[in-house]
């Protein structure tokens, strides 16, 4: 696995250009000056099928099909129109439009203040959709298209896509390591179902339910908190949906359900990095409880612990 760069600039002076082919199908694509200037990122999907791609364009129009997928935009720089039909939508900076399977959508970028549109873009599978049902996320039916400014949720998601594409850029990701990508994709899939998250609070549980819930939940992160789990498999495998989850672990722990799994990732964390076995670094050791973003581990691990895990893990090597 590993990030994949096209430059489609200059579709005036290229005899062998096309656009990029990110969709289904493109039937036009059309700069909108004479700079066409066009770079796709792409970092391909993992088990779970998310992939995503960075976008940097001078200006451009293009009318796509996507059959079978969903994709999320997020734009950090410039403007996009989305129109689908009768139906038109603007999104900029600190927003996102999402749009399920659509036969014929005519997107517009433009860039703004003389800086180049840029976004961030999530294409997800319909079985990723279907699952999106048991958190009560929006669901994007054939021809269907959301805005959001929901500034909030936006912010973690372009944050963690920011990592991830960081990482992929560097010389040598850390995310291309066995597991490694597998847990990041499982994050982003989370983000996501945050991000078109609809519907109002479950009504809270009865106390007996409420106390059978959290132990199965409970137990389940604490035998497979080395994989990449969702909160949304947590919530199945405790026989209840997502936000009756989210009411469970609030009114008993004040925390949420990823808290609390983060808490367990972080008690193995230490335990693996106390054993100051030959080989161990602070990244196996992150990557091993399932943890993928190693800034993140490092912080939480110090408001846990009062230390930093290489700290941990240097007094573990020094005893005798």
């Amino acid at each position: 696995m590993g990030l994949s760069a096209r430059d489609h600039s200059g579709r005036s002076q290229r005899a062998d250009w096309s656009p990029p082919n990110i969709f289904s199908s493109v039937e036009r694509f059309d700069f909108t000056n004479r700079t066409e200037h066009l770079k796709v990122c792409t970092i391909p999907s993992g088990p779970r099928g998310l992939a995503v791609f960075e976008f940097v364009s001078s200006g451009h129009v293009s009318v796509t099909t996507e059959e079978i997928r969903t994709a999320l935009v997020l734009p950090t720089s410039g403007r996009l129109e989305v129109q689908v039909g009768g139906q038109r939508q603007t999104t900029v900076r600190g927003g996102f439009a999402a749009f399920g399977p659509i036969r014929r959508k005519t997107t517009t970028v433009a860039p703004v203040h003389n800086a180049f549109y840029r976004s961030l873009s999530i294409v997800a599978p319909q079985k990723y959709v279907a699952n999106a049902r048991q958190a009560k996320a929006k669901v994007l039916s054939p021809g269907m298209c959301f805005h959001s400014e929901d500034t909030t949720e936006i912010g973690s998601l372009v944050d963690f896509l920011e990592y991830m594409l960081s990482d992929f850029k560097s010389p040598c990701p850390l995310l291309t390591a066995p597991g490694a990508y597998a847990a990041a994709e499982a994050l982003l899939a989370e983000y996501v179902a945050r991000a078109l998250s609809t519907g109002p609070p479950s009504a809270e549980p009865s106390t007996q339910h409420s106390n059978r819930t959290f132990n199965r939940a409970r137990e389940y992160m604490a035998a497979h908190h080395q994989e990449p789990i969702t909160v949304v498999e947590v919530a199945r495998a405790a026989g209840t949906s997502v936000r009756a989850l989210q009411s469970t672990f609030k009114a008993q722990t004040g925390k949420s359900p990823r808290q609390i799994l983060t808490e367990i990732r972080l008690d193995h964390a230490r335990a693996f990095l106390e054993s100051g076995l030959p080989g161990t670094t602070v990244t196996h050791a992150a990557f091993e409880v399932g943890f993928c973003h190693l800034g993140r581990f490092s912080s939480a691990y110090q408001r846990a612990f009062g230390e930093l895990p290489s700290t941990t893990l240097k007094r573990a090597q020094q005893l005798p």
